[in-house]
């Protein structure tokens, strides 16, 4: 049994949303990047959000989830937007700088209004 749910939608077009709950590590990373590089496969899609705020814990191999979603969205001239992650994810994130690439955001408010 996963330690991790995740489920996509759309918003508009060109966003996807990827919402998380649980532990994103080793043991389903793989599962995460294929079900993202599906989703991504519509050129269409310029924009990735994870929603973060269900998830626990990220380790080395979700960060590379992540990174891949970054190099997606950067290649189509788009964003990758990282909300809601707790304190020790967020942590995690800013000690390996990739708060230097991704857009940060504590929650949702505001940020559809953002992209218009």
């Amino acid at each position: 049994m996963s330690n991790l749910r995740f489920d996509f939608s759309r918003k508009g077009d060109d966003v996807l949303l990827l919402k998380l709950e649980g532990w994103l590590d080793a043991s389903n990373a793989k599962e995460l990047s294929d079900a993202q590089e599906k989703e991504t496969a519509e050129p269409a899609i310029r924009d990735i959000v994870w929603d973060a705020s269900g998830l626990t814990l990220v380790a080395s191999a979700g960060l590379r989830v992540l990174m891949a979603a970054y190099k997606i969205t950067t290649a189509r001239k788009g964003k990758t937007y990282l909300v809601g992650a707790n304190k020790n994810v967020a942590d995690v994130i800013r000690m390996i700088k990739l708060d230097q690439f991704l857009q940060m955001r504590d929650g949702m408010d505001g940020l559809w209004t953002e992209k218009k």
